[in-house]
């Protein structure tokens, strides 16, 4: 599902050319991420605790892609070893980002987020 809202709202912005793949996969990184290690074990009654949403932003010059989980552990950027199937995601979410990062909620919970260029000549095809 995070991968189809990224590519649509890519593609409703003019944007599904070069950026929509490098988007698309850190949008996917972040919310494997958040699914993995962010939800908490036990639900709450209303089930909110449980939530994880993915949030996507035009800036002036960059994309941002925000993803929020319940958890308030920080994210760790543990490099894989070669050939790892696992702790791949930050590494590459750094690698196809200009900047990325993470935030704790006042209430509960943290965004992760990553920011991504957008293409010099995006302006002019803007929707």
């Amino acid at each position: 599902m995070a991968r189809q809202f990224t590519r649509q709202t890519l593609e409703g912005w003019n944007l599904e050319g070069s950026m929509s793949d490098d988007t698309v996969q850190v949008a996917s990184e972040l919310v494997a991420n958040a699914v993995r290690h962010g939800r908490t074990r036990t639900l709450a009654p209303d089930s909110t605790q449980a939530g994880v949403w993915l949030a996507l932003a035009l800036r002036p010059r960059t994309l941002l892609c925000v993803v929020r989980d319940p958890s308030r552990r920080q994210p760790r950027l543990i490099p894989p070893p070669p050939m790892a199937e696992q702790h791949r995601g930050l590494p590459i979410v750094r690698a196809l980002s200009t900047t990325w990062g993470w935030t704790a909620t006042p209430t509960s919970g943290k965004s992760v987020w990553a920011r991504l260029s957008l293409p010099e000549n995006w302006s002019t095809q803007a929707p």
